[in-house]
């Protein structure tokens, strides 16, 4: 089958999982004997090769480049946002890519700076296509989460910026959710109501030569690998880990932030014990690390650092939001906890200190877990699903 991949970033813009996971399932078709293209948004029109597959990249037509931050963007974003809930300039463009690839099927992940126009364009021209959901992006405008909290259904304002995008998904036939609980929320807001659905998780694979032993079973280091940002509850991860005040146990946090925002959290909790590494390639934590904490307070559809850190032989402790308790096998993989309780985290990381060998035990199980989600099975999964869509159109 030829296949086109079209999702808002992709390489060398690779801002979040989602970018990974395309170029995985791009990556995957081509060996497995497809032929993939990628459309993705940038800030110049050209087209180039990445890993063997052909991307087409289209300057956006829009206020401002969405992945810069600036002052521009500050002032511009909810005008951003309005001109992002039907573009028929990048439908066009789109369309003219489609004409002349003439794909067997299109697979449309995130839409930000294409807008739901590509889904009228695609079906103009007769071409099947199915819908990958890996964000909030057709339901709120702000990930479904304001003031700490998770927002239980659409608030008035992304009611309005969203009609449109519930109107068109009634066009989607083929839907896929990278989390139960992501294609439920959708479902559940009257999107995707006469579409046929699947579940399938994104794909990753830890290099042998990465995977290293458990480091030092005498003592517990904690790590935490992601964006520096208040949804994913770092500073209650740090309260956490004041409360259990070990003298033999560290708390090691990679990823980047706001400066102000990491002057905050330092101030929060002054020890050594505490450090933080800014950018580092996930297997670089992982073998420093014993135990993965992902204390996220908003509902993410399906963290990618859980089955990063499973493929590393690393168990994990998780928020219960969104997709995390999905991937979760409680006592085997990791533990879940609520952080609307403010002991439950403190409970969950005192099994680590109370018995150092946990982590060793978890091992076999995190490693096993982690077949899941190799890409060629993922890629299987969505070859069915493609040729499902396609069979279905043929007949």
């Amino acid at each position: 089958m030829k296949i086109c991949l079209l999702n808002t970033l992709y390489h060398p813009y690779r801002v979040g999982g989602a970018e990974k996971s395309v170029q995985v399932i791009a990556e995957g078709l081509l060996a497995q004997n497809h032929i993939p293209f990628v459309i993705t948004v940038g800030e110049t029109d050209r087209v180039f090769s990445v890993g063997g597959v052909k991307v087409y990249s289209l300057k956006y037509t829009n206020l401002y480049w969405h992945y810069r931050d600036s002052l521009q963007k500050r002032v511009l974003k909810p005008f951003w946002h309005l001109f992002d809930i039907y573009n028929p300039v990048m439908a066009h463009k789109v369309g003219r890519i489609l004409d002349a690839e003439n794909p067997d099927v299109v697979h449309t992940n995130n839409l930000a700076g294409f807008s739901v126009a590509v889904w009228p364009a695609i079906e103009k021209r007769g071409i099947p296509f199915v819908h990958t959901i890996r964000d909030h992006y057709l339901l709120c405008i702000m990930g479904m989460f304001r003031n700490r909290k998770n927002c239980r259904s659409q608030c008035g304002i992304c009611q309005t910026y969203g009609w449109l995008r519930k109107y068109f998904s009634k066009r989607v036939k083929y839907v896929v959710g990278n989390s139960d609980f992501i294609l439920k929320q959708h479902v559940e807001s009257g999107l995707f109501l006469k579409a046929k659905s699947w579940v399938v998780y994104n794909g990753y694979r830890a290099s042998g030569s990465s995977i290293l032993p458990t480091p030092r079973p005498d003592r517990v280091r904690f790590g935490y690998l992601g964006r520096i940002t208040p949804i994913k509850g770092i500073d209650l991860l740090l309260a956490a880990f004041n409360r259990l005040n070990e003298p033999d146990t560290q708390l090691l946090i990679a990823g980047e932030g706001n400066e102000r925002y990491l002057h905050k959290l330092k101030k929060l909790v002054s020890s050594t014990k505490v450090q933080y590494l800014g950018y580092v390639k996930p297997e670089d934590l992982f073998n420093q690390i014993n135990v993965l904490v992902v204390p996220s307070l908003w509902n993410e559809p399906l963290a990618r650092v859980v089955y990063e850190a499973y493929g590393h032989g690393i168990p994990v402790i998780t928020s219960d939001r969104g997709g995390l308790p999905e991937i979760v096998e409680e006592g085997r993989t990791g533990f879940v906890f609520d952080p609307e309780k403010p002991l439950a985290l403190v409970s969950k990381m005192k099994k680590f200190i109370e018995d150092k060998s946990l982590p060793g035990r978890m091992r076999k199980d995190c490693l096993r877990k982690a077949q899941d989600f190799l890409p060629e099975k993922i890629v299987e999964n969505y070859i069915e699903v493609f040729q499902a869509a396609v069979n279905k159109h043929l007949n």
